[in-house]
């Protein structure tokens, strides 16, 4: 410099050799600004882990694709699509399909039509989820059930060609800082429990859903659920679907962790079956490993208390009345006991 020639650039040597800690002081700070003045990579640090797929799958919450660093699966870009700048209006998209093929030796005990060959079950399934704001929201999902092969044709719950399998509305408000209330209404599935009592008949190839209302109360650690519905009924055609005049179903179900015992839960509930003068009261106590149940219900117009212990799949039963201890006989084993009194 000052020679009259062109000032040379001032060469910054970051190593074993540099001996400027200053401006590598000064080479985080820049970097350090460009990160913090993006808003997306800070909340790129919060992002949680992609959700299960899950067995009901309006369960299913994909709010959290609103941030766009988020998005890293292949599957996110039909999982939050966008309907308002804000981002509080977006749909999400989602599907099955469940190939299976089943073989049965001596069916039935060699009763009625045998399938030698076997047979394959085709379940295909659509569904659309809208959030309309915070409050509002609507749930849709189209189901194919397709049988081929059976000798003596399709069971009742094989083959439902094409139909609605769900279609309802939330309305959602909040009640307080960890409370809020939704309304849900029309056809939705609903699984409770370790799904005995009522389900979404997964195994079979046709699930099941039911007509009606629910209202659902989240309250800190409690959910209860009140609803009144009718079971869907399966029929082969298309958009044939209507709800069993005959049956007519209600409860309250309430569910709450159970701090005693690790991983476990207590439900509480009581169900009613309008015509077939079916109810019952219960008090369930789960866990990962086992379960015991304490049963509250009506048999022969008498309040029964029903002791349930389970271990590797069996069941132990007994039954205190009021006339004293009681036996039950098994009626029907299907992983655990189920039982009735003075029948086969």
């Amino acid at each position: 410099m000052g020679n009259g020639q062109y000032d040379e650039p001032i060469q910054i040597i970051l190593g074993p050799q540099c001996s400027c800690p200053i401006a590598l002081f000064f080479l985080v700070i820049i970097a350090m600004t460009i990160l913090g003045a993006n808003p997306c990579f800070a909340e790129s640090q919060r992002c949680p882990s992609p959700p299960p797929y899950e067995q009901l799958r309006y369960e299913e919450d994909y709010s959290y694709l609103l941030n766009r660093t988020c998005r890293t699966d292949p599957w996110d870009i039909i999982k939050y699509i966008s309907l308002s700048e804000r981002g509080d209006w977006f749909f999400s998209l989602g599907g099955e399909v469940r190939e299976r093929y089943e073989y049965f030796d001596n069916y039935k005990w060699g009763q009625g039509p045998q399938s030698k060959n076997g047979y394959i079950l085709q379940r295909y399934m659509l569904h659309a989820d809208f959030y309309l704001g915070q409050h509002f929201r609507i749930f849709g999902q189209l189901k194919s059930g397709l049988e081929d092969g059976r000798d003596g044709g399709p069971r009742p719950t094989d083959r439902d060609k094409f139909d609605a399998h769900q279609a309802f509305m939330d309305v959602s408000t909040g009640i307080g800082d960890s409370r809020y209330i939704t309304l849900r209404a029309g056809r939705q599935e609903m699984d409770y429990g370790s799904s005995r009592l009522i389900s979404v008949r997964e195994g079979p190839n046709v699930r099941q859903s039911f007509d009606g209302l629910r209202l659902i109360l989240n309250a800190s650690v409690w959910q209860v659920d009140g609803f009144v519905v009718r079971p869907v009924e399966t029929n082969e055609g298309v958009f044939d679907d209507k709800s069993d005049p005959e049956r007519f179903f209600w409860g309250i179900y309430g569910v709450a962790p159970l701090p005693i015992v690790p991983g476990g839960k207590i439900d509480l509930y009581f169900l009613s079956s309008i015509g077939k003068k079916q109810n019952s009261l219960r008090e369930r106590q789960t866990s990962s490993e086992a379960h015991w149940e304490c049963e509250f219900g009506t048999r022969n117009n008498r309040w029964t208390i029903i002791l349930n212990l389970s271990f590797n799949g069996a069941a132990l039963e007994e039954v205190i009345s009021g006339h004293g201890w009681s036996p039950l006989i098994p009626a029907t084993l299907s992983g655990t006991c189920h039982c009735a009194r003075g029948s086969v």
